[in-house]
Formats: structure tokens, sequence, C-alpha cells
């Protein structure tokens, strides 16, 4: 437990640490060692830790959440945390992974999702209001209907190349070969 990357924190019933390991002590910017037996709130001021850990005491059941510690700013952690029980005493025992990275990627995945809808919408409407206006009578429109069978043309072509780019980048990530390039 001493040497994970995880930050593990032991905790009897009024809430003293019965035991931190390095990872969380520097992840709440504590002098290392810890002594056992310090309160929670002098050695990590959150709330949200202490709600986690109070709920498990309380209920006897383990609980995980996200939550954000003060002590570190912009970091947002999955805590795991469990009842411990022993002969002689009872309390609780947490294991704090840092997600800042994994929510950080989240957001760019639904970013780009994002991007890339806006970027499909764009062509697909122009192609659906020149083919509606095709459509409507100007097939009959000799001075007009090619020049609108062309911008159809050229959106369509618009849209074959960001399927393409993103055929290119999916192989990019699977790190397989390179489609062809583009037309």
């Amino acid at each position: 437990l001493a040497s994970m990357v995880e930050g593990v924190l032991a905790v009897d019933k009024e809430l003293r640490v019965t035991f931190c390991n390095h990872s969380f002590a520097r992840t709440v910017g504590a002098r290392i060692p810890v002594p056992a037996g310090m309160p929670l709130l002098d050695l990590a001021r959150d709330p949200g830790l202490r709600d986690v850990l109070m709920t498990v005491l309380q209920t006897g059941h383990p609980v995980e959440r996200r939550i954000q510690l003060r002590a570190v700013q912009a970091h947002s952690f999955e805590v795991q945390a469990v009842p411990l029980a022993g002969p002689s005493a009872h309390g609780a025992l947490a294991i704090l992974h840092d997600i800042t990275e994994l929510e950080r990627l989240e957001r760019v995945r639904k970013d780009f999702v994002a991007n890339v809808s806006h970027e499909l919408r764009t062509p697909l409407a122009a192609i659906r209001g020149y083919a509606e206006t095709l459509l409507d009578g100007a097939l009959e429109d000799l001075e007009h209907n090619r020049k609108f069978v062309e911008v159809i043309l050229a959106h369509a072509i618009r849209l074959n190349n960001i399927a393409s780019d993103l055929l290119i980048l999916s192989e990019l990530e699977s790190g397989g070969q390179t489609p062809p390039k583009r037309v």
C-alpha cells in the first residue's frame, strides 16, 4: 500500500488517520510521514473526502464518488472507499485515483464530436437545399440548374473528404496503415 501510485488513506471511526501512503500525503501537501492518530481535518480539509468516509462509516457500505480535492486545484479524483473492520477497531479505507487526464480527454472527445457534427451538417444542408430547389422546379431553369448540380457535387466531395479524414484519424489512433489520400 505504501508504494502505490494511487493515494491510500485509512481512518478509524473518529476519522483519525491510521494509515496514509506517500502518494496521498503528497496529493494533499502533507509532511511525510503522517503521524498515526492525526485527525483527518488536520491532514486534508476537504468536505468531499470527509463526506465519503463518513458515509462509509455510517452505512458500512462501499462508496465510489468523483471529487475535487481543495488541496489540488484543477485535479479530479475517483475515490473508492470501503469499511474496515478488525477485532479491535472499525474504520474506513479510501483509495484516490487521479482522473484529471481522463476527464480532459473526455472533454476533448466531446468537443471533437461536436465539431465533426457541425462540419457534416453544413454540406448536408447545402446539398439538401439545392436538391429541394431543383425538385421544386429549378430543373427546368436551364440557366441555373447546372450551377445547382455543381454546388451539390462540391459539397458531396467535401463530405467525402471529411469522411476520409475521419478514417485516417481512426487508422492513426489504432496504429494501423494510413488509408489512401482523399479525393
